[in-house]
C-alpha cells in the first residue's frame, strides 16, 4: 500500500494538476530543484560506495520526517 498512498496524486485528474502546477510554477520550481539537489546527493553517495554519507542522508530524511505531524 506504500507505492499506491504515494502516488495517489497521479490517480486524481491530470487537468486539475496542470493548473495546479502552472499557477504555482515559482514555488514547484523551487521545491524541484531542492529535491533534484537531494536525490544527487543520495545518488552520489551510492555510486562511490559511501557508507557514512549514505547512512547521513536517511538521518536527515528521518529528522525531517519526524518533524512532520502524526
Amino acid at each position: 500500500t506504500g507505492l499506491k498512498d504515494t502516488t495517489r496524486i497521479a490517480g486524481s485528474n491530470p487537468q486539475l494538476w496542470n493548473d495546479v502546477c502552472i499557477q504555482n510554477s515559482k514555488n514547484i520550481l523551487k521545491s524541484l530543484d531542492e529535491t533534484i539537489k537531494v536525490l544527487a546527493t543520495y545518488r552520489k553517495a551510492i555510486c562511490a560506495g559511501d557508507e557514512g554519507s549514505l547512512t547521513e542522508c536517511f538521518k536527515r530524511a528521518k529528522e525531517k520526517r519526524d518533524t512532520l505531524g502524526a
